[in-house]
């Protein structure tokens, strides 16, 4: 497989002829008649092999198989299928480490404290910021995210596809809160109250989720003040039916959420008060 074809996973190549350049990273070349890629921001290069274990964190055998692969292999690592990541968990590890000297995002953007980065391997890749997502205790994906120069969010390993966040633990609980994004799940987990979430934003809730809360007694769904929040909100609603209410920051600036309240000298106390308050039970 080529160079240009597994960098083309995580980044859009733009360009013609030999050489092409990541879209969103300009300091990131591919030379196509060489098969080497050049990241100069990061001081990285080398060839295909070099990307997937330096960048991606394959182990080589697994490398090996993607850029030359066996015949009873070449259909699974065909370009054309979404479903041929191979997911290393050594990252959660490798960018929860790089991220020790790095974590004034997770401080004072999102107010966590030190021991709450560490109980989640909050990390950095040196561009990102990565929260790890599991499910059934098994390793899924990173959220990631940076705010420089605008914010953006998107997942480390693509085609995966919407996945729950903190399902594990909520799954077990009589009370649980629902929020927009793992951030704000985090943010309530930090002040004591149980919260999970999901990777994709507010439209991306998977209704086959539902039945892995089923012994949760009652779920209160809070997403962020704003259109997509509230419609995002009802949709869940309707899914998780009569054990479901919806809250909303009405009173609050647009686009508020979990973390702002916080942030803003909210308290935990406070905020089951507000819940307690919300009368708006979903319809089945």
């Amino acid at each position: 497989m080529s160079i240009e074809a597994i960098i083309g996973r995580d980044f859009e190549l733009v360009g013609h002829g030999r050489y092409l350049r990541a879209d969103e990273h300009d300091s990131l070349v591919v030379d196509r008649e060489k098969q080497l890629f050049f990241w100069n921001s990061k001081g990285v290069f080398g060839t295909a092999l070099d990307w997937l274990i330096k960048i991606k964190g394959y182990s080589p055998e697994d490398a090996r198989k993607m850029v030359v692969p066996t015949p009873m292999d070449a259909f699974k690592y065909a370009d054309t299928k979404t479903d041929d990541v191979i997911v290393s968990e050594e990252l959660v590890e490798s960018f929860y480490e790089l991220g020790k000297t790095n974590r004034d995002y997770w401080l004072n953007e999102r107010g966590y404290t030190e021991s709450t980065i560490d109980l989640w391997k909050l990390g950095f890749t040196g561009e990102w910021y990565t929260i790890p997502i599991y499910l059934d205790g098994e390793f899924k994906n990173f959220q990631c995210r940076k705010n420089v120069p605008i914010k953006r969010i998107k997942s480390w390993y693509k085609g995966m596809g919407p996945l729950p966040f903190n399902y594990d633990y909520a799954k077990s609980r009589d009370f649980l809160v629902l929020t927009e994004g793992p951030v704000d799940a985090i943010m309530l987990m930090q002040n004591g109250i149980p919260a999970a979430s999901h990777n994709l934003g507010a439209e991306n809730y998977n209704p086959a989720w539902a039945g892995r809360l089923a012994n949760v007694k009652e779920i209160i769904i809070c997403y962020d003040n704003d259109l997509a929040g509230r419609l995002g909100a009802k949709k869940v609603g309707k899914i998780l039916g009569y054990k479901a209410r919806i809250f909303t920051f009405d009173e609050f600036p647009d686009k508020f959420d979990v973390t702002d309240f916080f942030k803003s000298g909210g308290t935990r106390n406070e905020l089951l008060s507000l819940f307690s308050k919300s009368k708006m039970y979903c319809e089945v």
